[in-house]
């Protein structure tokens, strides 16, 4: 199995304000969705709630949302719900169950950690993480949530450091923005959750 973190986020780390993302970059959302297409995606509740009532769930994806809220009484077991297009749609009432989802699922070979702020912290110091896909914002932008600083220890400043290199010609630049993915240097291995 892989795992890896996809976010986008301005210099100071904001990922969102209200409840939604402070900018609109289509071209970035259109790379958001082919990158975590035929995978698992792990969101909190905030994250869900934020996609539109019409996009959610996110085809062609195996959506996972961690939320004790959404789980109600059942706050040891799994929920399971299919939409009209029957594309699935799992809530956890904590991440205590994602390796047994995960591992047990057949469907899928990658994960993505997609957000927001605590999903991101707990992948950051738990998962042995494959790569961190990142689009960075030109500008700084208003918010109330951000990704742990802590993602930035890994960001190399001449193309490696720790577990982590710049992927070769993922760094691309866009008008308001730039996107890079680093990789861990030895390669996808079997993560324990």
């Amino acid at each position: 199995m892989e795992y890896n973190l996809i976010v986008a986020c301005d210099p100071k780390g904001v990922i969102g304000k209200d409840g939604k993302i402070p900018w609109h970059f289509p071209e970035d959302l259109k790379f958001f969705k082919d990158t975590t297409a035929n995978s698992v995606v792990v969101m909190g509740r905030n994250t869900w709630e934020s996609i539109p009532y019409t996009r959610r769930p996110l085809a062609d994806r195996l959506n996972l949302v961690v939320s004790a809220t959404m789980a109600g009484d059942d706050k040891h077991g799994v929920v399971n719900y299919y939409f009209p297009d029957y594309t699935p749609m799992v809530v956890l009432p904590s991440m205590d169950r994602l390796s047994d989802v995960v591992e047990n699922q057949k469907l899928y070979d990658k994960v993505f950690f997609i957000g927001g702020a605590s999903i991101y912290k707990w992948a950051l110091e738990n998962v042995k993480l494959d790569n961190i896909y990142v689009t960075q914002m030109d500008k700084e932008y208003e918010g109330d949530t951000f990704i742990p600083m802590s993602i930035f220890e890994h960001f190399p400043i001449q193309g490696k450091v720790g577990d982590f290199e710049i992927k070769p010609n993922s760094l691309e630049f866009f008008d308001g923005y730039a996107r890079f993915c680093f990789t861990r240097k030895k390669g996808p291995s079997p993560c324990s959750i």
